[in-house]
Protein backbone atom coordinates (compact mmCIF):
# COMPACT_ATOMS: atom_id res chain seq x y z
CA UNK A 1 0.00 0.00 0.00
CA UNK A 2 2.89 2.26 1.08
CA UNK A 3 4.30 1.64 -2.84
CA UNK A 4 0.88 2.85 -4.34
CA UNK A 5 0.78 6.03 -2.33
CA UNK A 6 4.07 6.52 -3.25
CA UNK A 7 3.21 6.37 -6.81
CA UNK A 8 -0.21 8.13 -6.47
CA UNK A 9 1.71 11.08 -4.36
CA UNK A 10 4.42 11.36 -7.58
CA UNK A 11 1.74 11.20 -10.14
CA UNK A 12 0.06 13.86 -8.30
CA UNK A 13 3.20 16.21 -7.99
CA UNK A 14 4.16 15.74 -11.86
CA UNK A 15 0.63 16.99 -12.66
CA UNK A 16 0.66 19.48 -10.44
CA UNK A 17 3.82 21.12 -11.38
CA UNK A 18 2.68 20.33 -15.32
CA UNK A 19 -0.43 22.35 -14.82
CA UNK A 20 1.42 25.22 -13.32
CA UNK A 21 4.42 25.58 -15.62
CA UNK A 22 1.44 25.52 -18.51
CA UNK A 23 -0.51 28.27 -16.95
CA UNK A 24 2.64 30.34 -16.24
CA UNK A 25 3.61 29.28 -19.83
CA UNK A 26 0.60 30.45 -21.48
CA UNK A 27 0.70 33.33 -19.54
CA UNK A 28 3.91 34.55 -20.29
CA UNK A 29 3.37 33.85 -23.92
CA UNK A 30 0.19 35.96 -24.05
CA UNK A 31 1.96 38.90 -22.50
CA UNK A 32 4.91 38.79 -24.82
CA UNK A 33 2.49 38.98 -27.84
CA UNK A 34 0.67 41.88 -26.09
CA UNK A 35 4.03 43.69 -25.57
CA UNK A 36 5.20 42.51 -28.95
CA UNK A 37 1.64 44.07 -30.81
CA UNK A 38 2.19 47.51 -28.98
CA UNK A 39 5.54 47.63 -30.04
CA UNK A 40 5.21 47.14 -33.46
CA UNK A 41 2.08 49.43 -33.27
CA UNK A 42 4.48 52.22 -32.57
CA UNK A 43 4.19 52.85 -28.69
CA UNK A 44 6.48 55.34 -26.99
CA UNK A 45 8.87 53.81 -24.99
CA UNK A 46 11.59 55.42 -22.88
CA UNK A 47 14.62 53.43 -22.31
CA UNK A 48 15.88 51.92 -19.34
CA UNK A 49 12.58 53.31 -17.63
CA UNK A 50 9.00 52.02 -17.47
CA UNK A 51 6.73 53.72 -20.04
CA UNK A 52 3.16 53.34 -20.43
CA UNK A 53 2.68 49.90 -20.80
CA UNK A 54 2.31 47.64 -17.11
CA UNK A 55 1.39 44.15 -18.09
CA UNK A 56 2.00 42.88 -14.90
CA UNK A 57 2.64 43.00 -11.19
CA UNK A 58 6.40 44.01 -10.28
CA UNK A 59 7.03 41.75 -8.15
CA UNK A 60 5.99 38.55 -10.01
CA UNK A 61 6.81 39.55 -13.00
CA UNK A 62 9.05 42.03 -15.41
CA UNK A 63 8.81 42.60 -18.96
CA UNK A 64 11.90 43.91 -21.70
CA UNK A 65 11.96 45.18 -25.15
CA UNK A 66 16.01 45.11 -26.23
CA UNK A 67 17.25 46.07 -29.10
CA UNK A 68 20.01 43.61 -31.44
CA UNK A 69 22.89 45.58 -29.87
CA UNK A 70 21.68 45.26 -26.24
CA UNK A 71 20.11 48.57 -25.30
CA UNK A 72 16.73 47.96 -23.49
CA UNK A 73 14.31 50.38 -24.88
CA UNK A 74 11.46 49.16 -22.28
CA UNK A 75 11.26 47.26 -18.49
CA UNK A 76 9.19 47.01 -16.19
CA UNK A 77 9.71 44.93 -13.26
CA UNK A 78 11.82 44.42 -10.24
CA UNK A 79 14.91 43.51 -12.56
CA UNK A 80 18.16 45.27 -11.93
CA UNK A 81 18.81 47.46 -15.11
CA UNK A 82 19.86 45.78 -18.69
CA UNK A 83 19.13 42.75 -20.68
CA UNK A 84 18.32 39.51 -18.90
CA UNK A 85 18.91 38.07 -22.25
CA UNK A 86 22.67 37.19 -23.75
CA UNK A 87 24.26 38.37 -26.77
CA UNK A 88 23.32 34.49 -28.39
CA UNK A 89 19.81 34.83 -26.79
CA UNK A 90 18.99 37.79 -28.37
CA UNK A 91 20.21 36.51 -31.43
CA UNK A 92 18.20 33.45 -31.25
CA UNK A 93 14.94 35.09 -29.76
CA UNK A 94 14.99 37.74 -33.41
CA UNK A 95 14.86 34.66 -35.51
CA UNK A 96 12.34 32.51 -33.54
CA UNK A 97 10.24 32.11 -30.10
CA UNK A 98 12.40 30.81 -27.19
CA UNK A 99 11.36 29.71 -23.52
CA UNK A 100 13.65 29.03 -20.86
CA UNK A 101 14.24 28.99 -17.11
CA UNK A 102 16.97 30.71 -15.48
CA UNK A 103 18.83 30.31 -12.30
CA UNK A 104 19.09 33.87 -11.57
CA UNK A 105 18.64 37.62 -12.79
CA UNK A 106 19.77 40.42 -11.10
CA UNK A 107 17.16 42.15 -8.79
CA UNK A 108 14.95 38.87 -8.84
CA UNK A 109 16.01 36.00 -5.66
CA UNK A 110 14.23 33.41 -6.91
CA UNK A 111 14.20 31.62 -10.40
CA UNK A 112 12.36 33.01 -13.22
CA UNK A 113 10.42 31.81 -16.58
CA UNK A 114 10.93 33.88 -19.58
CA UNK A 115 9.75 33.93 -23.20
CA UNK A 116 11.42 35.82 -25.76
CA UNK A 117 10.03 36.59 -29.49
CA UNK A 118 10.70 38.77 -32.52
CA UNK A 119 8.23 42.14 -32.51
CA UNK A 120 8.11 41.20 -36.22
CA UNK A 121 9.86 39.79 -39.15
CA UNK A 122 11.31 42.52 -40.38
CA UNK A 123 12.42 43.77 -37.05
CA UNK A 124 15.08 42.45 -34.90
CA UNK A 125 13.79 44.39 -31.83
CA UNK A 126 13.32 41.31 -28.75
CA UNK A 127 10.05 41.18 -26.30
CA UNK A 128 10.89 39.82 -23.20
CA UNK A 129 8.04 38.50 -20.99
CA UNK A 130 9.07 36.48 -17.49
CA UNK A 131 8.09 35.50 -14.42
CA UNK A 132 9.26 34.68 -11.11
CA UNK A 133 8.95 30.71 -10.17
CA UNK A 134 8.89 31.14 -6.13
CA UNK A 135 5.22 30.58 -5.87
CA UNK A 136 5.24 27.66 -8.46
CA UNK A 137 8.11 26.35 -6.33
CA UNK A 138 6.32 27.19 -2.69
CA UNK A 139 3.06 25.38 -4.09
CA UNK A 140 4.98 22.06 -4.95
CA UNK A 141 7.06 22.47 -1.86
CA UNK A 142 4.61 22.61 0.10
CA UNK A 143 2.54 19.79 -1.37
CA UNK A 144 5.76 17.24 -1.04
CA UNK A 145 5.78 18.30 2.51
CA UNK A 146 2.29 17.39 2.67
CA UNK A 147 2.82 13.61 0.99
CA UNK A 148 6.09 13.17 3.16
CA UNK A 149 3.83 14.06 5.86
CA UNK A 150 0.25 12.76 5.38
CA UNK A 151 1.43 9.55 3.11
CA UNK A 152 3.01 7.39 6.27
CA UNK A 153 -0.39 8.95 8.07
CA UNK A 154 -2.53 7.88 5.65
CA UNK A 155 -0.43 4.41 5.39
CA UNK A 156 -0.75 4.17 8.89
CA UNK A 157 -4.56 4.71 9.41
CA UNK A 158 -5.30 3.15 6.68
CA UNK A 159 -3.17 -0.28 8.01
CA UNK A 160 -5.28 0.32 11.46
CA UNK A 161 -8.43 0.55 9.35
CA UNK A 162 -7.47 -2.70 7.88
CA UNK A 163 -6.87 -4.04 10.76
CA UNK A 164 -10.10 -3.16 12.60
CA UNK A 165 -12.28 -4.16 9.55
CA UNK A 166 -10.43 -7.54 9.00
CA UNK A 167 -10.76 -8.35 12.99
CA UNK A 168 -14.26 -7.77 12.27
CA UNK A 169 -14.67 -9.40 9.23
CA UNK A 170 -12.89 -12.34 10.94
CA UNK A 171 -14.42 -12.29 14.21
CA UNK A 172 -17.03 -14.99 13.31
CA UNK A 173 -14.24 -16.81 12.23
CA UNK A 174 -12.41 -17.00 15.33
CA UNK A 175 -15.48 -17.47 17.12
CA UNK A 176 -16.03 -20.75 14.86
CA UNK A 177 -12.89 -21.85 15.57
CA UNK A 178 -13.69 -21.60 19.51
CA UNK A 179 -16.53 -23.30 19.24
CA UNK A 180 -14.97 -26.37 17.27
CA UNK A 181 -12.13 -26.95 20.27
CA UNK A 182 -15.00 -27.15 22.37
CA UNK A 183 -16.38 -30.11 20.30
CA UNK A 184 -15.39 -33.39 20.86
CA UNK A 185 -16.46 -37.16 20.56
CA UNK A 186 -18.21 -36.89 24.30
CA UNK A 187 -21.01 -34.28 23.53
CA UNK A 188 -23.04 -34.68 20.74
CA UNK A 189 -25.23 -32.25 18.80
CA UNK A 190 -22.96 -29.62 19.45
CA UNK A 191 -22.85 -26.64 16.63
CA UNK A 192 -21.34 -23.96 15.50
CA UNK A 193 -22.75 -20.65 15.86
CA UNK A 194 -24.13 -19.21 12.07
CA UNK A 195 -23.06 -15.60 10.98
CA UNK A 196 -25.77 -13.28 10.68
CA UNK A 197 -24.84 -12.09 7.02
CA UNK A 198 -25.54 -14.26 4.33
CA UNK A 199 -22.19 -14.29 3.10
CA UNK A 200 -19.59 -17.28 2.35
CA UNK A 201 -19.02 -17.33 6.22
CA UNK A 202 -22.57 -18.34 7.02
CA UNK A 203 -22.34 -21.03 4.17
CA UNK A 204 -19.38 -22.06 5.88
CA UNK A 205 -20.77 -22.16 9.04
CA UNK A 206 -23.94 -24.74 7.44
CA UNK A 207 -21.67 -27.16 5.97
CA UNK A 208 -19.13 -27.32 8.82
CA UNK A 209 -22.58 -28.02 10.80
CA UNK A 210 -23.79 -30.31 8.16
CA UNK A 211 -20.43 -32.47 8.20
CA UNK A 212 -20.82 -32.54 12.29
CA UNK A 213 -24.15 -33.92 11.59
CA UNK A 214 -23.12 -36.50 9.83
CA UNK A 215 -20.36 -37.36 11.97
CA UNK A 216 -22.48 -37.37 15.02
CA UNK A 217 -25.16 -39.89 12.60
CA UNK A 218 -22.21 -41.79 12.02
CA UNK A 219 -21.38 -41.88 15.67
CA UNK A 220 -25.00 -43.07 16.44
CA UNK A 221 -24.88 -45.81 14.02
CA UNK A 222 -21.30 -47.19 15.07
CA UNK A 223 -22.78 -47.15 18.55
CA UNK A 224 -26.11 -48.89 17.90
CA UNK A 225 -24.10 -51.07 15.79
CA UNK A 226 -22.07 -52.33 18.75
CA UNK A 227 -24.53 -52.62 20.74
CA UNK A 228 -26.75 -54.72 18.36
CA UNK A 229 -23.63 -56.47 17.45
CA UNK A 230 -22.76 -57.30 21.13
CA UNK A 231 -26.76 -58.70 21.55
CA UNK A 232 -26.68 -60.73 18.92
CA UNK A 233 -22.98 -62.46 20.16
CA UNK A 234 -24.20 -62.56 23.71
CA UNK A 235 -26.84 -65.33 23.16
CA UNK A 236 -24.95 -67.65 21.04
CA UNK A 237 -21.70 -67.22 22.87
CA UNK A 238 -23.88 -68.16 26.03
CA UNK A 239 -25.88 -71.07 24.60
CA UNK A 240 -22.21 -72.83 23.57
CA UNK A 241 -20.62 -72.23 27.03
CA UNK A 242 -23.73 -73.59 28.86
CA UNK A 243 -23.40 -76.51 26.51
CA UNK A 244 -19.74 -77.11 27.12
CA UNK A 245 -20.25 -76.51 31.21
CA UNK A 246 -23.15 -79.16 30.87
CA UNK A 247 -20.62 -81.91 28.86
CA UNK A 248 -18.39 -81.24 31.86
CA UNK A 249 -20.86 -81.73 34.63
CA UNK A 250 -20.57 -84.94 36.27
CA UNK A 251 -20.94 -88.44 34.37
CA UNK A 252 -22.24 -87.43 30.55
CA UNK A 253 -23.20 -90.71 28.15
CA UNK A 254 -21.60 -90.40 24.93
CA UNK A 255 -24.81 -89.74 23.52
CA UNK A 256 -25.22 -86.81 25.55
CA UNK A 257 -21.47 -85.49 24.69
CA UNK A 258 -22.17 -85.83 21.32
CA UNK A 259 -25.30 -83.83 21.53
CA UNK A 260 -23.87 -81.67 23.63
CA UNK A 261 -20.60 -80.80 20.66
CA UNK A 262 -23.48 -81.45 17.91
CA UNK A 263 -25.58 -78.11 20.05
CA UNK A 264 -22.22 -76.73 19.89
CA UNK A 265 -21.21 -76.79 16.67
CA UNK A 266 -24.41 -75.82 15.38
CA UNK A 267 -23.90 -72.47 17.20
CA UNK A 268 -20.49 -72.07 16.69
CA UNK A 269 -21.81 -71.81 12.98
CA UNK A 270 -24.23 -69.35 14.19
CA UNK A 271 -21.44 -67.55 15.22
CA UNK A 272 -19.19 -67.76 12.15
CA UNK A 273 -22.27 -66.65 10.01
CA UNK A 274 -22.68 -63.96 12.09
CA UNK A 275 -19.49 -62.45 12.44
CA UNK A 276 -19.02 -62.99 8.66
CA UNK A 277 -22.14 -60.87 8.02
CA UNK A 278 -20.84 -58.26 10.27
CA UNK A 279 -17.84 -57.81 8.29
CA UNK A 280 -19.58 -57.94 5.23
CA UNK A 281 -21.81 -54.95 6.54
CA UNK A 282 -18.51 -53.22 7.71
CA UNK A 283 -16.88 -53.12 4.98
CA UNK A 284 -20.26 -51.84 2.90
CA UNK A 285 -20.28 -48.79 5.18
CA UNK A 286 -16.53 -48.14 4.20
CA UNK A 287 -17.33 -48.81 0.56
CA UNK A 288 -14.88 -51.54 0.39
CA UNK A 289 -17.00 -54.39 -0.37
CA UNK A 290 -14.90 -56.59 -2.83
CA UNK A 291 -15.99 -57.61 -5.90
CA UNK A 292 -14.48 -60.36 -8.31
CA UNK A 293 -16.80 -59.92 -11.47
CA UNK A 294 -17.13 -63.06 -13.75
CA UNK A 295 -19.41 -64.87 -16.44
CA UNK A 296 -21.48 -66.66 -14.23
CA UNK A 297 -24.57 -68.66 -15.13
CA UNK A 298 -27.29 -67.45 -12.75
CA UNK A 299 -29.28 -69.84 -13.66
CA UNK A 300 -27.11 -73.24 -12.56
CA UNK A 301 -26.31 -70.58 -9.32
CA UNK A 302 -30.02 -70.23 -8.38
CA UNK A 303 -30.12 -74.06 -8.36
CA UNK A 304 -27.57 -74.55 -6.23
CA UNK A 305 -28.93 -72.13 -3.08
CA UNK A 306 -32.19 -73.92 -3.12
CA UNK A 307 -31.03 -76.89 -3.35
CA UNK A 308 -28.47 -76.45 0.02
CA UNK A 309 -31.64 -74.72 1.33
CA UNK A 310 -33.89 -77.64 0.77
CA UNK A 311 -32.33 -79.81 2.92
CA UNK A 312 -32.17 -77.32 5.36
CA UNK A 313 -34.25 -78.79 8.76
CA UNK A 314 -36.87 -75.76 8.58
CA UNK A 315 -37.53 -76.14 5.25
CA UNK A 316 -38.88 -79.58 5.42
CA UNK A 317 -42.43 -80.12 3.16
CA UNK A 318 -41.78 -76.82 1.48
CA UNK A 319 -41.75 -76.50 -2.31
CA UNK A 320 -39.34 -74.74 -4.23
CA UNK A 321 -40.03 -73.15 -8.04
CA UNK A 322 -37.11 -71.83 -10.07
CA UNK A 323 -38.11 -69.98 -12.76
CA UNK A 324 -35.24 -69.23 -14.84
CA UNK A 325 -34.17 -69.04 -18.74
CA UNK A 326 -31.68 -71.66 -19.55
CA UNK A 327 -27.78 -70.71 -19.43
CA UNK A 328 -28.77 -67.10 -17.74
CA UNK A 329 -25.29 -66.06 -17.73
CA UNK A 330 -23.86 -61.84 -15.99
CA UNK A 331 -21.09 -60.41 -15.19
CA UNK A 332 -21.41 -60.87 -11.45
CA UNK A 333 -19.60 -61.40 -8.01
CA UNK A 334 -20.16 -65.67 -7.26
CA UNK A 335 -19.60 -64.93 -3.94
CA UNK A 336 -20.95 -62.22 -3.07
CA UNK A 337 -24.74 -63.26 -5.31
CA UNK A 338 -24.46 -66.43 -3.50
CA UNK A 339 -24.81 -65.14 -0.03
CA UNK A 340 -27.45 -62.58 -0.86
CA UNK A 341 -30.28 -65.38 -2.68
CA UNK A 342 -29.26 -67.70 0.49
CA UNK A 343 -30.56 -65.30 2.74
CA UNK A 344 -33.69 -64.16 0.62
CA UNK A 345 -34.15 -67.90 0.29
CA UNK A 346 -33.48 -68.35 4.18
CA UNK A 347 -35.73 -65.66 5.06
CA UNK A 348 -38.18 -67.00 3.13
CA UNK A 349 -38.22 -70.74 4.71
CA UNK A 350 -37.77 -68.98 8.34
CA UNK A 351 -40.53 -66.28 7.86
CA UNK A 352 -42.56 -66.96 4.64
CA UNK A 353 -44.93 -69.62 4.27
CA UNK A 354 -46.28 -72.10 1.38
CA UNK A 355 -44.25 -72.35 -1.98
CA UNK A 356 -41.22 -70.50 -2.25
CA UNK A 357 -40.27 -69.13 -6.02
CA UNK A 358 -37.11 -68.02 -7.06
CA UNK A 359 -36.62 -66.53 -10.51
CA UNK A 360 -34.49 -64.70 -12.61
CA UNK A 361 -34.99 -62.82 -15.80
CA UNK A 362 -33.12 -59.97 -17.63
CA UNK A 363 -34.39 -56.72 -17.03
CA UNK A 364 -32.86 -53.58 -19.70
CA UNK A 365 -29.08 -53.47 -19.48
CA UNK A 366 -29.14 -55.48 -16.23
CA UNK A 367 -30.16 -59.06 -14.05
CA UNK A 368 -33.53 -59.46 -11.63
CA UNK A 369 -33.57 -61.77 -8.55
CA UNK A 370 -36.63 -62.27 -7.08
CA UNK A 371 -37.56 -64.49 -4.29
CA UNK A 372 -41.29 -64.77 -3.14
CA UNK A 373 -43.52 -67.33 -0.87
CA UNK A 374 -46.93 -68.04 -0.54
CA UNK A 375 -47.28 -66.28 3.42
CA UNK A 376 -48.62 -63.73 4.35
CA UNK A 377 -46.08 -61.24 2.87
CA UNK A 378 -43.79 -58.11 4.92
CA UNK A 379 -45.99 -56.52 7.90
CA UNK A 380 -46.54 -53.01 6.79
CA UNK A 381 -45.05 -51.03 9.34
CA UNK A 382 -42.01 -52.99 8.86
CA UNK A 383 -41.26 -51.94 4.73
CA UNK A 384 -39.63 -48.64 5.86
CA UNK A 385 -37.36 -50.48 8.03
CA UNK A 386 -36.84 -53.74 6.17
CA UNK A 387 -33.11 -53.35 4.75
CA UNK A 388 -31.64 -51.31 8.12
CA UNK A 389 -29.25 -53.82 10.22
CA UNK A 390 -31.04 -55.84 13.14
CA UNK A 391 -33.92 -54.56 11.56
CA UNK A 392 -36.28 -57.64 12.32
CA UNK A 393 -40.73 -57.95 12.18
CA UNK A 394 -42.28 -58.40 15.65
CA UNK A 395 -43.53 -61.42 13.98
CA UNK A 396 -40.20 -62.85 13.57
CA UNK A 397 -39.14 -62.28 17.34
CA UNK A 398 -38.30 -65.51 18.61
CA UNK A 399 -37.64 -67.32 15.35
CA UNK A 400 -33.76 -67.62 14.41
CA UNK A 401 -32.01 -64.72 12.81
CA UNK A 402 -29.93 -61.74 13.33
CA UNK A 403 -31.84 -59.15 11.50
CA UNK A 404 -28.63 -59.08 9.07
CA UNK A 405 -30.04 -60.55 6.13
CA UNK A 406 -31.72 -58.05 4.20
CA UNK A 407 -29.12 -55.47 4.92
CA UNK A 408 -26.53 -57.73 3.39
CA UNK A 409 -28.95 -57.94 0.11
CA UNK A 410 -28.85 -54.36 0.27
CA UNK A 411 -25.13 -54.31 0.28
CA UNK A 412 -24.49 -56.75 -1.96
CA UNK A 413 -27.04 -55.45 -4.63
CA UNK A 414 -25.34 -51.96 -4.57
CA UNK A 415 -21.75 -52.85 -4.26
CA UNK A 416 -22.64 -54.23 -8.10
CA UNK A 417 -23.96 -50.62 -8.94
CA UNK A 418 -27.64 -51.53 -7.94
CA UNK A 419 -30.56 -52.12 -5.64
CA UNK A 420 -32.80 -54.15 -3.35
CA UNK A 421 -36.29 -53.58 -3.52
CA UNK A 422 -39.29 -54.67 -1.88
CA UNK A 423 -42.07 -56.13 -4.26
CA UNK A 424 -45.48 -57.06 -3.72
CA UNK A 425 -46.67 -59.22 -0.54
CA UNK A 426 -43.20 -61.56 0.31
CA UNK A 427 -41.53 -60.26 -2.51
CA UNK A 428 -38.28 -58.95 -2.74
CA UNK A 429 -35.89 -58.27 -5.74
CA UNK A 430 -32.26 -57.56 -6.34
CA UNK A 431 -31.32 -55.54 -9.69
CA UNK A 432 -28.04 -55.82 -10.50
CA UNK A 433 -26.67 -54.12 -14.02
CA UNK A 434 -25.11 -56.74 -16.29
CA UNK A 435 -20.79 -55.52 -16.18
CA UNK A 436 -20.99 -57.48 -19.85
CA UNK A 437 -24.47 -56.28 -21.44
Amino acid sequence: MLVLLTLAGLGMYISLARGLDGNIRAALNARADDLATAVAGGAQLESGRPGSLQLAEPDETFTQVIRADGSVLYQSGAAAPGPVLSAEDRIRAGQEPVEQVVAEIPGLEHRVRLVARPVSADDDTVVVAAASLEDRDETLQLLAQALAIGGPLAVALAALLGYLLAAAALSPVDRMRREAAEISGERAGLRLSRPAADDELRRLADTLNDLLARIDSGRERERGFIADASHELRTPLGILKAEIELALTGERSPDELRAALLSAAEETDALTDLTSDLLTLARAEDGRIPLRREVTDLSALLAEVIDTQRDSPQARGREFVLRAPAELRAGVDQLRVRQAVRNLVGNAVVHGDGRITVSVRRLGGGIEIAVEDAGAGIPAEFRDSAFERFSRASTARGRPGSGLGLAIVRAVAEAHGGEARLGEGSRVEIVIPDADS
